[in-house]
């Protein structure tokens, strides 16, 4: 079986640690939403990504890195990592904190594998 790597923001509940979700930062540019909860819907992570928007994230990271992208057909996985570290640093400070369903959920920066 084939998997890929990749880096990511994974989002879990404060509190119990529970994975919720994912968002991937893919090497083209663009922000994939993942679930990890059983019975989750993608759109739950919905207020997620209007918070990064609103605190940093108000282009996608292909618009902000056209010129690199330009250059080299992917973005380098220094960068992916520094963008994603920083967004969960943003979603970390959020006073009040960020909430999916009721939960206050906390972000990391991760690297991960999936199974395809």
């Amino acid at each position: 079986m084939d998997s890929i790597s990749g880096i990511g923001l994974l989002l879990s509940e404060k509190h119990s640690g529970k994975q919720i979700g994912m968002i991937e930062f893919t090497p083209s540019g663009v922000l994939v939403f993942h679930v990890i909860q059983q019975g989750l819907h993608v759109f739950a992570l919905k207020p997620i990504e209007r918070i990064l928007m609103e605190n940093g994230l108000q282009e996608p990271l292909y618009v902000k890195y056209a010129d690199l992208l330009k250059r080299q057909s992917e973005l380098p996985s220094d960068i992916l990592e520094q963008e994603a570290s920083f967004y969960a640093e943003v979603l970390n400070q959020l006073e009040p904190p960020p909430q999916v369903r009721g939960k206050t959920i906390q972000a990391a920066m991760v690297h991960f594998k999936m199974k395809l």
